[in-house]
């Protein structure tokens, strides 16, 4: 029967939050940062020409936003070959837990990983000729599923086998004659 004269939006509960175009049909602002959620209410209120006034609420939730999870895979480690070798993984997840942990081998000669669900995998390292380097990644997941990875390097050295001697057959010999000794050695 007429038309709308003036719109007021003001908020009526929550976090406080600068409403921009309160004055208009379409009233907007941004959403706080909150480490729970909660509800804000809002109500519009109407103006039309004849000056009657009308008023409506609206509520809107804000959830926060899962933060990641941080994590360190640990140092980098040097290892002599065949020797048993420890992964160690620290996590935290500041707006909550650490659900899983999952450890990889992303390169190098392949292991078998015990414990690769922990914090702490580990494995023997392998028998090689010469250094490599093998490469683990280890993922992170928090109560909410939000991921995160770090990498770590393990570099295998290969172990110096000593050289093996022998130093020939025992003997028996006269007095004042000439003796040979004899030795074969391989490395």
């Amino acid at each position: 029967d007429g038309s709308i004269a003036a719109y007021q939006w003001t908020q009526t509960a929550g976090t406080t939050v600068l409403l921009s175009g309160a004055t208009t049909a379409s009233a907007s602002f941004t959403a706080p940062t909150l480490t729970s959620a909660e509800t804000l209410r809002f109500e519009v209120t109407v103006t039309d020409n004849e000056n009657a006034t009308t008023s409506a609420p609206v509520s809107v939730l804000v959830e926060p936003v899962n933060a990641l999870p941080t994590v360190s895979a640990g140092n980098h480690q040097t290892v002599d070959e065949a020797t048993s070798v420890t992964l160690n993984a620290s996590a935290s997840d500041d707006d909550g837990s650490i659900a899983a942990y999952q450890w990889t081998q992303t390169a190098g000669t392949t292991v078998l990983l015990s414990g690769a669900t922990t914090a702490s995998a580990s494995f023997t390292a392998p028998t090689l000729t010469s250094a490599e380097t093998l490469r683990f990644e280890v993922m992170v997941t928090d109560n909410e599923n939000a991921t995160t990875s770090a990498p770590v390097s393990v570099l295998v050295e290969p172990v110096n086998a000593l050289p093996t001697v022998s130093a020939g057959n025992h003997q028996t010999v006269d007095e004042a004659t000439s003796v040979t000794l004899n030795a074969s050695a391989s490395d």
